[in-house]
């Protein structure tokens, strides 16, 4: 997988520090870890797919659709995050529906997954 900088620095700090997650000790965060879980969980989730695959074509010949899914990938962290998603995904049902419950939950301030495309949060 090819992440960004702040994804593997969540992830590197989850490492470090995920063993309070069930806060048994006081613990606090600085700089932008929240932001940073989001852009991860966004980025992770766009190989949550099979894309190790091939495809026939009408001709008959087997397509190997790994470079065509990976390029889809590169390209997809450049478009609006919130158009791109995993087809039939948990997220993405509850995306689609502006009643569901855990929608707010899931959009609160979190630029990867609103459909505002804001650019920044307080």
């Amino acid at each position: 997988m090819s992440l960004s900088e702040p994804s593997l620095e969540i992830i590197r700090h989850l490492d470090t520090y995920g063993r309070f997650r069930y806060l048994d000790v006081s613990y606090h965060v600085r700089d932008r870890e929240l932001l940073k879980l989001d852009k991860a969980v966004w980025e992770i989730r766009l190989y949550c797919r099979v894309i190790n695959q091939t495809a026939r074509a009408a001709s008959g010949e087997d397509i190997d659709m790994l470079p065509s899914y990976l390029r889809g990938i590169e390209r997809a962290k450049e478009a609006p995050s919130y158009k791109l998603g995993i087809p039939r995904g948990v997220l993405e049902k509850i995306l689609s529906k502006k009643n569901h419950p855990a929608r707010p939950h899931l959009v609160w301030r979190n630029m990867f997954f609103n459909s505002h495309n804001r650019k920044t949060t307080r």
